[in-house]
């Protein structure tokens, strides 16, 4: 799991843009999603979701940490942090981008 984050935003942003090209690189699918719009389901699924030939995931989560305290937020995070490892054994790569500190 990735967290960029930081005053720099430009720098930050690059360094999200070098980790997709790597993971498009090793043919990992990437799917881009923006916490203010998902829903529990909605993360449930493409967490969970493989592809029909095995392929690996990266999942990009931003603005998760700017959302305000809420028990969706904190539902969100728990199934984060729960994702680190799928039950068949392939990975998915989680990655949190925020645009402050």
């Amino acid at each position: 799991m990735y967290i960029l984050h930081g005053e720099n935003i430009v720098k930050s942003r690059q360094k999200l843009t070098e980790l997709i090209s790597k993971a498009k690189n090793s043919d990992r699918q990437v799917k881009t999603l923006a916490a203010k719009k998902l829903t529990t389901p909605e993360l449930e699924q493409s967490l969970g979701n493989q592809s029909l030939f095995g392929v690996e995931q990266t999942i990009i989560i931003e603005e998760l940490h700017s959302l305000p305290t809420s028990k969706r937020k904190k539902e969100l995070i728990e199934q984060i942090s729960a994702a680190s490892t799928q039950p068949d054994g392939s990975s998915v790569e989680i990655i949190l981008w925020e645009k402050r500190d």
